[in-house]
């Protein structure tokens, strides 16, 4: 996933989950800002994909982007969250 992708499958979430914000790259790594003011730098990891950092330095190791997109909510999404949506295949 190129840089321009990851910033914009971030920005779209970010819009999906109605709580308003902005992602941008810089020379840190892709920071995401809520638009209550709550931030979180998303960088490539070593041996792992995604280093997420939230505010006050806490880094969370993210192998995956559903494991990114869903630590970046818990740490800057909407504070009325609803029930996760859950993507399952169809029975038969």
């Amino acid at each position: 996933m190129t840089n321009a992708e990851l910033r914009a499958l971030v920005a779209d979430t970010i819009k999906l989950w109605g709580g308003g914000g902005a992602a941008a790259w810089d020379g840190d790594g892709l920071r995401v800002a809520a638009a209550d003011g709550r931030a979180a730098v998303v960088r490539r990891g070593g041996p792992l994909r995604w280093m997420l950092e939230v505010e006050g330095g806490r880094t969370r190791p993210c192998a995956s982007i559903v494991a990114l997109l869903e630590a970046l909510r818990t740490a800057i999404g909407p504070r009325d969250q609803r029930p996760p949506l859950r993507m399952v295949a169809p029975d038969g």
